[in-house]
C-alpha cells in the first residue's frame, strides 16, 4: 500500500513539473526582464474575483500587480472546488504553449516540488523567504527551455507561480504581492 502511495505521489510531482514545464515553449527570453528593467501592471484583480467567486473552497491569493515585460498579457482562468489556475498569456484565449508565459495555482493538498537531483546541473532549487514570514522555494529547470517556479503553502493548499524563463526577484514579487493581499474569497 505504501508503494502504490508514494508511486502515485511521483506520478503526480510528475505531470505537474511537465505540466508547467509544457507552458514554457517556444518564448522570448525578454517576455520577462529583470524587476528594474520593467513596469508593472495592474492585475485583474476584481475580474478574476468574480470569475471565480462560489466556484473554489480554496483561500483565493492574488496579486495586486504583476511584472510587465513587451507586449500584453492577458490573464485565463481555470476553477474546479480544490484550486485554480490563471493562465498568463501573450494573446488572447491561448490554447497553445507558444503564447502561455507562465501562470499561478493553487491546489488543496498539493505537494511541494522535490528537489532534483545533485547530478542534475541544469537546475536550481533554494528555499527562500516570502511576505509575512512564509517559507517558499524556488526551481528553475532547464532543457530546450526553462521554467522557474515559486511555491508555497498557505492552510493545506499548495500555491504555485510560474513563468517561463522566469526570474527569482519577479516570481518572489508575483508571489508576495498574492501573499501580502490576502484570502480574496469573498
Amino acid at each position: 500500500m505504501l508503494q502504490i502511495a508514494q508511486l502515485t505521489k511521483t506520478l503526480f510531482q510528475y505531470k505537474a513539473l511537465t505540466f508547467f514545464a509544457s507552458l514554457s515553449l517556444c518564448v522570448t527570453p525578454s517576455l520577462f526582464l529583470s524587476p528594474s528593467a520593467q513596469a508593472e501592471i495592474k492585475f485583474p484583480v476584481q475580474e478574476m474575483i468574480t470569475k471565480m467567486k462560489g466556484r473554489t473552497s480554496v483561500p483565493i491569493l492574488l496579486p495586486s500587480n504583476f511584472p510587465s515585460g513587451r507586449g500584453s498579457v492577458f490573464f485565463e482562468e481555470k476553477v474546479n472546488p480544490q484550486g485554480y489556475l490563471i493562465n498568463f498569456t501573450a494573446t488572447p484565449n491561448c490554447r497553445a504553449t507558444a503564447c502561455r508565459q507562465g501562470g499561478m495555482s493553487a491546489e488543496s493538498s498539493g505537494m511541494l516540488t522535490p528537489p532534483p537531483p545533485k547530478s542534475d546541473s541544469r537546475s536550481q532549487y533554494q528555499t527562500i523567504l516570502l511576505a509575512n514570514g512564509i517559507e517558499g522555494q524556488y526551481y528553475q529547470g532547464c532543457r530546450l527551455y526553462c521554467t522557474a517556479l515559486v511555491e508555497w503553502t498557505y492552510q493545506g493548499v499548495l500555491y504555485r507561480v510560474t513563468l517561463k524563463n522566469g526570474s527569482l526577484e519577479d516570481l518572489q514579487a508575483i508571489a508576495n504581492s498574492a501573499i501580502e493581499g490576502g484570502s480574496r474569497s469573498f
